[in-house]
C-alpha cells in the first residue's frame, strides 16, 4: 500500500486504520523478499531513509501482507511481503540496531490481502510502485520486466476477466506477441494500441517518449532481473551459505558475519577509500585473512554484458591492491573473492556466492568468472 492510498482511505473513514490495521511480529514475516518488481529490487539508501524516519515518527504507512498456506510453509513465518519490503527492512533494520530500545516498534502495520493468483498479485504490486512515491517510481526497465512476465505463455500469469484492469488487452497482446512478425498492419495496430493502454493504466507518469521506448524495447531485447541487496543482508546471506557449502567454519556463538581465521567485508565499490582503509587495517593489526563479498548496487538498467563486465573491473580492481607496492612481501590485501549471486533470468541464474578462483602465481582469475550462470550450494550430507 502507497501513502497516497492510505490517505484517501483515511480521508474517507477516519477509523479506517482501527478497522483494517494489523500488527504482526517481525518474527512471523519471512524476510525472503520476493515482492519487488523493480528491475534491480530494493534501494538500500530507501531503506536508510525509511528506518530514520520510522524512528522518528513511527510506521504511518502499513505494508501489505498475504497469508503463506500452511502446505508451502518452509519455516514458521506466517506471511510473506507484497508491498513495503523498505518499511519491512527499514523496521528489520531498527529492531537490529536497538535491540533494548524500547521505542524501536517490534510489531509491523500491515494489511492482510488474498491473491487468486500470481499476476493479480503482480498487478497489486505494479500499480503501488507505478507512481505517487515519495523515492523514486517505477521507470521504463522496470516495466519491461512486469511486461515481460504478464506476456509470456511460459509463465503461466494469468488475468482474472472483470478482476483486472487490463485483462482484454494482455490477452490480446499474448497471443500476438510471439507472431509479431507476420501480423498484419491492422493487428499490429492493435497491438501497439492494446501495449499503450496496459501501460497508461499501470504507469500514467510515463511520457510520450518513455512509451516508444518501452514499445519499441519490448519488441526487441527485455533487460534482466536482479537481486540486489542492502550489506546486513548480504552478511546473512554470505554467513548461511558459506556454512552450509562449508567454504568456511563460524566461530562459536559468533554474531553475523565472523568465521574462524577471517573477517568479511561487502564491497559494492573496490575503488571506495573507505573499503580500502577498512580491509588495509584489518591486515596491518590482525592475523586474519580478508574475505570480500562483491555485488553490483542499485543495478538499474543494467543488462548482462554491464554486469560482467564490472565484476570484471571490481575483481581487477583488488588484484591491483593485492599488488600494491606499500604491502610487505608475500601479503596480499584480499585473500578469497565471493560474488554475490544477482542473476535471476532463467537460463542465467544464479544460486550461492561464486568463489573467484586464482592463477598460478596466486593472483585473482578474472576471466574465470562464469557469465551464464552458477549453482555453488552444495547438497547436504544425508
Amino acid at each position: 500500500m502507497k501513502e497516497t492510498e492510505y490517505n484517501d482511505h483515511m480521508l474517507i473513514n477516519p477509523d479506517w486504520r482501527s478497522q483494517n490495521v494489523k500488527k504482526i511480529p517481525l518474527a512471523n514475516i519471512s524476510d525472503d523478499i520476493v515482492s519487488q518488481v523493480r528491475q534491480a529490487g530494493l534501494i538500500t539508501a530507501h531503506v536508510k531513509m525509511v528506518a530514520a524516519s520510522i524512528y522518528r515518527k513511527g510506521q504511518q504507512v502499513p505494508v501489505t501482507l498475504e497469508e503463506i498456506p500452511e502446505d508451502e510453509r518452509k519455516t514458521c513465518h506466517q506471511y510473506r511481503l507484497v508491498d513495503g519490503n523498505h518499511r519491512f527492512l527499514g523496521l528489520k533494520h531498527l529492531a537490529e540496531a536497538y535491540p533494548n530500545d524500547k521505542s524501536v516498534p517490534v510489531l509491523v502495520d500491515a494489511i492482510i490481502m488474498t491473491f487468486s493468483s500470481d499476476a493479480e498479485r503482480l498487478e497489486y504490486q505494479t500499480i503501488a510502485n507505478s507512481r505517487d512515491l515519495p523515492f523514486r517510481i517505477s521507470n521504463i526497465n522496470d516495466a519491461l520486466v512486469v511486461l515481460k512476465k504478464l506476456l509470456d505463455p511460459a509463465a503461466e500469469m494469468e488475468l482474472k476477466e472483470g478482476v483486472s484492469l487490463v485483462y482484454k488487452e494482455i490477452k490480446t497482446l499474448r497471443s500476438a506477441s510471439n507472431r509479431k512478425k507476420t501480423l498484419s498492419d491492422n493487428s499490429k495496430n492493435l497491438w501497439e494500441k492494446s501495449m499503450r493502454s496496459v501501460i497508461d493504466s499501470y504507469w500514467p507518469h510515463f511520457t510520450e517518449k518513455d512509451k516508444l521506448k518501452v514499445i519499441k524495447s519490448f519488441e526487441n531485447k527485455l533487460p534482466c532481473n536482479y537481486h540486489n541487496y542492502t550489506p546486513p543482508m548480504v552478511t546473512k546471506e554470505f554467513k548461511k551459505w558459506a556454512v552450509m557449502a562449508e567454504e568456511v567454519v563460524e566461530k562459536e556463538k559468533a554474531k553475523s558475519g565472523n568465521f574462524e581465521g577471517c573477517r568479511q567485508y561487502n564491497l559494492t565499490k573496490t575503488s571506495s577509500v573507505g573499503a580500502l582503509a577498512a580491509v588495509f587495517s584489518n591486515k596491518t593489526l590482525t592475523n586474519n585473512n580478508s574475505v570480500v563479498t562483491l555485488w553490483a548496487n542499485n543495478p538499474h538498467g543494467y543488462n548482462d554484458a554491464r554486469l560482467d563486465l564490472e565484476r570484471k573491473n571490481e575483481v581487477g580492481n583488488i588484484v591491483n591492491w593485492n599488488n600494491s607496492k606499500i604491502l610487505k612481501r608475500n601479503v596480499e590485501l584480499v585473500d578469497e573473492i565471493y560474488i554475490a549471486p544477482q542473476k535471476k533470468t532463467k537460463g542465467v541464474q544464479e544460486v550461492g556466492f561464486f568463489k573467484v578462483p586464482k592463477n598460478s602465481d596466486g593472483s585473482f582469475n578474472v576471466d574465470a568468472i562464469p557469465t551464464d550462470g552458477w549453482k555453488t550450494n552444495k547438497k547436504p550430507k544425508k
